[in-house]
């Protein structure tokens, strides 16, 4: 669904006549090709870039490929690559009433399309570039408290294969902080046992390599022994969190699992795999641990990512002071 028709724009988006709206002229006058036409035309070639060059994660991509997807079906057809196109797109996403981040990141994919096109072809895409990202502002994350955690972490019966598998899980998200995608990849080959370590393949293809803490693994090592047996007349993969069939876990699994005992403990925090990251961060740094050995362990590539963490962590302070501090005893 469009905005609205986008009458009066040139018939050819590459004539010397047409122009951006902020004054760069098209060099490419022969070419007499539409936006969604050049594109198309190097769709592939930029999916490959994104894989071999930027070495993106297969999750990355698919969601690069689906946001420039979903602009090419509102893209109007003979259109040109106009500032004006692209406001009346963001203002198209707005009005689906699409969230802050949502936004930006389908601007981020296109803009990472036209930086690739303007390097590898010199095409005038300027009018994309300049395009500002919507900014959102940042909140608060939920944290659990430690005692919060150690209910949730208790709640699963590790007597069924089920609880088992679950307890595993729960103890390796608080254990090693890992994305809900990190867990989801996590393999037995991952895993090294003999220096209490794992290896997490983190965004963009990025490993790194955690401690991990004893009774993660101990729990972790009790699971792998029942899951390697129930495997053996199933699914042949080392994927380590699997469904009672053997598959591999998704993120809507593991979101259910998370839900289930959210509410088999009774607790009202709207709970999701980021808020045991979340937690993880926060409980590290009440603990004394530097802001540099969290950014390590979670895998920001920009501390100021990690910083929001320290925003929790004042307020967390501030309450200290207010609950315990002897001056409110005094005369």
């Amino acid at each position: 669904m469009f905005l609205y028709p986008l009458h009066g724009y040139f018939s050819s988006p590459f004539s010397v006549s047409s122009s951006f709206s902020h004054g760069i002229l098209h060099p490419l006058s022969l070419m007499k090709l539409s936006w969604k036409t050049l594109i198309l035309n190097h769709f592939e070639e930029f999916l490959q870039y994104l894989q071999y060059e930027r070495s993106l994660s297969p999750h990355t991509i698919q969601a690069y490929q689906t946001d420039i997807q979903q602009f090419l079906q509102w893209l109007p057809p003979n259109s040109s690559p106009t500032y004006t196109l692209h406001l009346r797109y963001l203002e198209y996403l707005h009005q689906n009433r699409l969230s802050i981040s949502t936004i930006a990141r389908k601007i981020a994919s296109l803009k990472c399309l036209a930086k690739f096109l303007k390097q590898e072809y010199d095409y005038p895409l300027d009018s994309l570039l300049i395009l500002e990202l919507p900014k959102n502002p940042k909140e608060i994350p939920i944290v659990l408290s430690q005692e919060e955690i150690t209910a949730l972490l208790q709640a699963p019966n590790t007597s069924t294969f089920l609880g088992l598998r679950d307890k595993a899980l729960l103890e390796f998200l608080y254990a090693t902080g890992a994305r809900a995608s990190e867990a989801m990849q996590l393999k037995f080959l991952d895993i090294f046992e003999d220096v209490q370590y794992v290896k997490l393949h983190g965004k963009g293809n990025k490993q790194r390599l955690i401690p991990l803490h004893p009774t993660a693994l101990q729990i972790l090592t009790q699971y792998s022994t029942q899951v390697r047996q129930m495997l053996k007349h199933s699914h042949q993969h080392d994927f380590v969190f699997v469904s009672r069939t053997g598959r591999p876990l998704d993120r809507t699994n593991l979101w259910r699992i998370l839900k289930h005992y959210q509410k088999k403990i009774g607790l009202t925090k709207n709970i999701s795999p980021h808020t045991i990251r979340h937690s993880f961060a926060t409980h590290l740094l009440e603990k004394g641990a530097s802001i540099r050995a969290v950014q390590l362990l979670l895998g920001h590539s920009n501390i100021q990512t990690t910083q929001l963490y320290t925003h929790i962590q004042r307020e967390y302070l501030k309450k200290i002071i207010h609950n315990f501090h002897p001056r409110q005893y005094f005369p």
